[in-house]
């Protein structure tokens, strides 16, 4: 289902002209949690004169991800096959192997998602180790633009990444999975002097924009795309 969504187009519509509004053809981007590989690939579209550097733990979406870089001539976008969290090191990964949705692959120290709907999806997962990393330890040019889908582990990426985010004030789009996480992020994001707006009306797990305080011209340039006003979920 999500691979004929993405086929047809239909995949995320709103992310995509948020994405398409404040990606310049300039920007490093950093897509954490790259999946099947639409976000990186809609990203190195964009970032044609800069860069993308795509973090992804699940060795069968790094595979795929490498094939479809490969195959598409994209010197500018790097696999890294690694997770994200508030410390490096490794963690124990947990992920679906089977034909259906393998999209809820999660760190067992820092991810996961607490529902009825997750732990029965969980129940069948395997499990593996993996290298993680945050983002403060890379030697990698500062992203103007961050893409994070990692099933509930999106507050301690933010975490590990304080003084990046401090320092060069990247626009963000977050997936947030839950209350807890939205929490987390609020955290981090606060001290930070960030705002999230909501993006969707999504309510099981909410796509936010989020920018410092003082970058007005992010907040009207999706307000422009999306045709509508959108207000700071906090302040």
């Amino acid at each position: 289902e999500i691979t004929d969504r993405i086929v047809r187009g239909q995949f995320e519509p709103d992310c995509t002209k948020v994405i398409n509004a404040l990606v310049a053809a300039e920007d490093n981007c950093f897509d954490i949690g790259g999946h099947y590989g639409y976000f990186t690939f809609l990203l190195a579209g964009l970032a044609r004169r800069g860069r993308v550097d795509t973090f992804e733990p699940v060795s069968a979406h790094v595979n795929r991800l490498n094939q479809g870089v490969h195959a598409s001539g994209l010197d500018h976008v790097t696999i890294h096959h690694c997770g994200v969290a508030d410390r490096s090191g490794v963690m124990r990964l947990n992920f679906a192997e089977s034909d259906g949705d393998d999209s809820m692959a999660y760190l067992q120290d820092v991810g996961g998602v607490a529902s009825e709907a997750a732990d029965e999806h969980y129940a069948s997962f395997s499990s593996t180790e993996v290298d993680v990393v945050t983002l403060d330890s890379l030697d990698l040019p500062a992203p103007g633009f961050i893409k994070i889908d990692a099933e509930g582990a999106e507050g301690a990426i933010l975490a590990g990444g304080r003084e990046l985010i401090q320092s060069h004030r990247p626009r963000m789009l977050v997936e947030v999975h839950g209350v807890r996480e939205a929490f987390q992020v609020m955290r981090v994001l606060c001290e930070c002097d960030y705002h999230a707006y909501a993006v969707t009306e999504q309510q099981t797990t909410m796509p936010l924009l989020l920018v410092h305080r003082e970058d007005d011209e992010a907040v009207r340039r999706v307000q422009e795309t999306l045709d509508r006003d959108i207000e700071a979920l906090w302040a």
